[in-house]
């Protein structure tokens, strides 16, 4: 039986799930979180400072963070950005009091190194989780770059147990492209 607490824990993957057996469930597997655009502005100023939150606060199951972006960058770069980011954007004493446990928890992997990196990198991170682990795919990105991301998870064979969020809508303009946005459906059916 479930405490009332317990059935208000949910995961970022699925805020608000309609069964709440397979809310529990699915609220204590572990999750590898790869966020696409790491280094771009909604990332520095929103994501890694709501990730921060939700990991302080102990609404995150166990998890990793992987971030990728064009930006060349090494592991130690990424969490000094990272760190200047929640400085700037989250609350200073949950920077301070949490950042200890969080940093630990982030990765980089470089687009520029294509689909092996990334899929090395998501299974160093998930070899250091138990249980099966989730993916969430986190695409804050040009609408433009969709298509080549999600072909990317295909080649990465990063499809089976994830999630995505697109982050931004599709077009330039009010009359959304039905042909992009059938070019990205055609690849998620394809990759999965």
């Amino acid at each position: 039986m479930t405490t009332a607490a317990e059935s208000e824990l949910f995961t970022i993957s699925d805020p608000e799930p309609p069964d709440p057996v397979l809310a529990e469930a699915e609220a204590l597997q572990p999750h590898v979180i790869v966020l696409f655009g790491a280094t771009g502005d909604l990332a520095r100023r929103k994501l890694l400072p709501g990730l921060l939150r939700l990991s302080q606060s102990g609404l995150l199951p166990e998890y990793r963070i992987i971030g990728t972006s064009l930006e060349e960058m090494d592991e130690v770069e990424f969490h000094e950005f990272a760190l200047k980011a929640c400085r700037e954007f989250a609350r200073q004493d949950i920077v301070e009091d949490h950042w200890p446990e969080f940093q630990p928890r982030l990765h980089y992997v470089s687009q520029a190194h294509g689909p092996t990196a990334l899929s090395g990198a998501v299974a160093r991170a998930e070899s250091g989780l138990n249980g099966r682990t989730r993916r969430l795919h986190y695409l804050s990105i040009p609408p433009s770059a969709a298509h080549a991301v999600v072909t990317t998870l295909g080649e990465a064979d990063l499809v089976e147990r994830s999630r995505i969020i697109m982050e931004k809508p599709f077009g330039t303009d009010r009359r959304p492209d039905p042909g992009h946005f059938a070019d990205i459906c055609a690849a998620l059916r394809a990759d999965g």
